[in-house]
């Protein structure tokens, strides 16, 4: 802690290098070794702790030593110690050893103390940005990669893939105590995603670029489309640093950019294209390390440091690749027919986090291969009612289901090999979603039948075509779901286990309204309502509304096949465990089937409308009613306006309790916000201002774990990602909604909406930046069109107005008067001190609301600021200040 700075760097050298040069077996060796060596013993725990600490620290050169050296110590003392018998086994080493290096009995703690804390300090440090300190996130990718399991030469790796594997399972266990580093992680691998996914797309601009005619003018729009992608993807890369011996050689990113652009050498994007997938081998690794520099040398010492940063960034390292991820998915297998579910779910989770970010590495031929065989074994072994529970407490299905459904669509291989397993898979998929399977099962397993449909190798682009898969594959499904054994309201004296399963069934259900949009609108035989029409009767108006409409409740032909042995053969009937009285969570089954309505609604509408843009022949899908639209709005703003009871007085008597109102609340608002998503272009027709008042209190809501889920689903918004994104295309959202962050300030998840705000502001000024230009070109009348209508769906200053119209009608802001909104006369006798401290929080709570809103206006203005613009909005604050 000393107040010098080179000091403390000396000092964390010091220690570091006292550690790695340690001994990690404390034996006794003789004298003239112990002369040479020392055990690691003799550094402490609370010595490494204190060079643990300066990670944080705001010098650049102090935290980057720290974490170096502490990554080093971690791969010596702790890494080859734990793995030493697994890696000394090799390919063949007996799975007890595996299980006995998992095992939370017989752990060395003073090992697990001194050294188990590092890896989330690694990725703790993935907070500091590129902005902040490049040096630092560039060197956390170099210890992720090449020395915390150890690195990846020509001679051969360090570790091999057993080893590798089991040592990323160990890390994930250490994170799982600390949800920041947890996060931290993924924020780091998917900064690798996208910048893989980032150099593909220019690959392939540039490429496309290269076969125009030289010189036409589809040839420079190719190559301007090219260097914008190259733009991009520099983003995710570290500024270029001066580099060579020369100071006159400055590394400025556009020379650079430019320099690699017009590159002659062909076998450096041919390289570069090697390491854009996250499924190459770790030699393509090793290669683009060693030539890309020597390639790149004559563009100048800038430029080729740069290209060797980014592909360090962009190649995948030895703690996660396609070959440890194979191996994991091998391991826990073996785990699983060893009797340990809870090792096998470790293996489980690690494959689960890394096909969240790299889908594709799930989906080898082997990998793939190997998670079907695991599912077919869970739903189909025979097992003891142990086995069984420790299944569901560790959610062995439910994680295979969902890695499956991330997985599905990057299949690689001649899947004509693969006919019997892939066949075995759709079967099991098939009774997940019709059986026993649990919600998320069921959902994950239509999210996977869907990928496997339509792989990304070869989408489906023929719209007839795609409306013919998805009617042949999902009809047999929906007919089985619709089918009134299974699409009814439980009575009260219902078991539990029939309760549960009309959660499913609607989970299954609205998963196939979101992937199968022609399959679900499909027409039924002669007279009848097709299944989806079934289905949308019995949420809406069974459900919701209470109008117990008899649904066409003939059973259709081939239907008792499903139904007679659902009880019989389903493999995971005897090993579930007995639902706890219709409750989950405090919420009643009833409410969480209500819920399950409501997403099953919105999710139709909005699959409905956006397929139904797409037209071609036999292929055309009509959108729902007006009416229907309509309907939905107004009961999902009748839900929230009755704080949270549902229309239906028939269902009413459900939700009764605080629990069941706040999760139907919670429901109806987000799934109403989403309903309003600029991209469907329903919210002018059917939103009207009363409902947007309604929805905009939900913000405000008496209970915790609403506000927060309504503040994160408007950041979801403002951002345009997750729901609000269509065709991979965010859609900025309506001026009244961003509006909606006024209510944002003192809510937990505040600093998501800000950021997701300065993001939705930047993007709007880059889209009127782009739509002045392009109407200058036009001419006066496309000018004169832009003035009185885009400017005011653009420009951000117009949320303001919505903006005060809101906290106008907000019952705790103060009036000009001095009074609070919504007081009548029996509040004059208040006493006066009461009265003025009221008043002083109110004005209080007013300035921070709006200073949330102006900020972010405000500084995204920066030094391109228009006199204007800025001089009117700190006209505003001023003004609200003196009244």
């Amino acid at each position: 802690m000393d107040k010098i700075t080179e000091i403390r760097v000396y000092a964390i050298h010091q220690v570091c290098e006292l550690a790695h040069s340690a001994t990690s077996v404390d034996a006794e060796s003789g004298e003239t070794n112990r002369r040479k060596t020392h055990p690691i013993s003799a550094v402490s725990a609370e010595l490494l702790n204190a060079v643990g600490a300066r990670v944080s620290s705001k010098f650049k050169t102090e935290r980057k030593d720290a974490i170096t050296g502490l990554a080093r110590i971690y791969y010596k003392h702790y890494v080859t110690q734990k793995l030493q018998y697994v890696q000394e086994g090799g390919e063949n080493v007996d799975i007890d050893e595996i299980l006995e290096v998992l095992s939370k009995e017989n752990v060395d703690k003073s090992l697990e103390e001194k050294f188990s804390w590092i890896p989330q300090k690694v990725f703790e440090s993935v907070f500091f940005s590129d902005e902040q300190d490049p040096d630092l996130r560039s060197r956390i990718f170099q210890i992720v990669d090449d020395i915390m399991l150890g690195t990846v030469k020509k001679e051969g790796a360090m570790l091999s893939p057993t080893s590798r594997a089991v040592g990323l399972a160990m890390i994930l266990q250490t994170l799982q105590t600390k949800e920041s580093a947890n996060k931290w992680m993924c924020t780091l691998f998917s900064h690798r995603s996208n910048l893989q996914r980032s150099l593909a797309a220019y690959l392939a601009a540039r490429s496309k670029a290269k076969e125009c005619e030289s010189g036409s003018a589809e040839a420079f729009t190719a190559d301007a489309d090219a260097m914008e992608k190259l733009e991009k993807m520099a983003t995710l890369c570290a500024p270029p640093a001066a580099a060579g011996k020369s100071t006159s050689e400055v590394g400025d990113l556009e020379t650079v950019l430019r320099k690699l652009h017009a590159a002659k050498d062909k076998h450096i994007f041919r390289i570069l294209s090697t390491i854009a997938t996250p499924t190459h081998s770790p030699s393509a690794r090793i290669r683009a390390l060693d030539e890309l520099p020597k390639r790149t040398k004559s563009l100048g010492n800038a430029t080729s440091s740069w290209v060797r940063s980014m592909a360090r960034r962009c190649a995948m390292g030895s703690l996660i690749n396609s070959e440890s991820i194979d191996t994991c998915i091998l391991l826990s297998q073996e785990c699983f027919e060893a009797g340990d579910c809870d090792a096998a779910s470790q293996f489980l989770r690690c494959v689960k986090m890394a096909t969240s970010t790299f889908p594709a590495l799930g989906g080898t031929k082997e990998g793939f291969k190997n998670l079907a065989e695991f599912f077919d074994l869970c739903r189909t072994t025979e097992m003891t009612s142990a086995m069984k529970k420790d299944m569901e407490k560790f959610g062995i299905v439910t994680m295979i289901s969902d890695i499956l459904a991330k997985a599905a669509s990057s299949r690689t291989g001649k899947k004509e090999k693969d006919t019997d397993s892939v066949d075995t898979l759709r079967k099991q998929l098939h009774r997940t979603c019709t059986r026993e399977g649990t919600p998320e099962q069921a959902r994950n397993a239509v999210y996977a039948i869907a990928a496997m449909m339509n792989p990304r190798s070869k989408p489906i682009t023929d719209l007839s075509v795609r409306a013919r898969k998805e009617k042949n594959e999902f009809e047999p499904i929906l007919k089985a779901l619709v089918n009134p054994s299974r699409l009814s309201i439980p009575d009260d004296d219902a078991n539990p286990k029939t309760k549960d399963r009309i959660i499913s069934v609607l989970t299954a259900i609205t998963a196939i309204a979101e992937c199968a949009p022609y399959a679900f609108n499909a027409s039924g035989e002669g007279n009848k309502l097709g299944c989806g029409e079934r289905a949308i009767k019995f949420a809406l108006d069974s459900t919701l509304l209470g109008r117990n409409t008899r649904l066409d409740a003939s059973r259709d032909d081939g239907d008792d096949s499903e139904d007679s042995d659902i009880d019989e053969d389903s493999p995971e009937k005897s090993g579930r465990k007995k639902a706890n009285k219709g409750k989950k969570n405090g919420v009643s089954v009833h409410c969480q089937m209500m819920c399950e309505a409501i997403e099953l609604l919105v999710t139709h509408i909005r699959s409905t409308v956006v397929s139904s843009r797409r037209t071609a022949k036999h292929a055309e899908l009509d959108p729902p009613s007006s009416t229907h639209i309509a309907e939905v709005f107004s009961t999902l703003a009748k839900i929230l306006e009755d704080g949270g009871v549902p229309p239906s007085s028939v269902n009413g008597r459900y939700c009764k309790t605080s629990q069941d109102r706040a999760a139907l609340r919670r429901s109806a608002a987000i799934n109403l916000l989403r309903l309003c998503d600029s991209g469907l272009k329903l919210e002018d027709t059917y939103l009207t201002s009363r409902m947007w008042h309604v929805l905009s209190n939900v913000l405000l809501d008496e209970e915790a774990s609403v506000r927060d889920s309504m503040a994160e689903e408007l950041s979801f918004m403002l951002s345009g990602i997750g729901k609000y994104r269509h065709g991979g295309v965010g859609s900025a959202p309506s001026m009244r909604f961003i509006a909606f962050v006024t209510l944002c300030a003192e809510s937990r998840k505040a600093g998501k909406v800000k950021t997701a705000m300065m993001q939705c502001i930047s993007s709007l000024r880059g889209s009127i930046a782009t739509c002045q230009a392009q109407v200058r070109a036009m001419g006066k009348a496309a000018e004169k069109n832009f003035e009185n209508n885009l400017k005011m769906k653009l420009m951000p200053e117009y949320c303001v107005p919505y903006a005060l119209h809101l906290l106008a009608f907000r019952h705790e802001t103060a009036s000009a008067a001095g009074t609070l909104a919504g007081e009548d006369d029996s509040d004059a006798e208040m006493e006066a001190d009461e009265l003025a401290q009221s008043e002083e929080a109110s004005e209080k709570r007013l300035k921070k609301r709006l200073k949330f809103l102006f900020d972010p206006l405000i500084q995204s203005l920066g030094e391109r600021a228009d006199n204007v613009s800025a001089s009117c909005l700190l006209f505003c604050i001023s003004a609200f200040d003196k009244l």
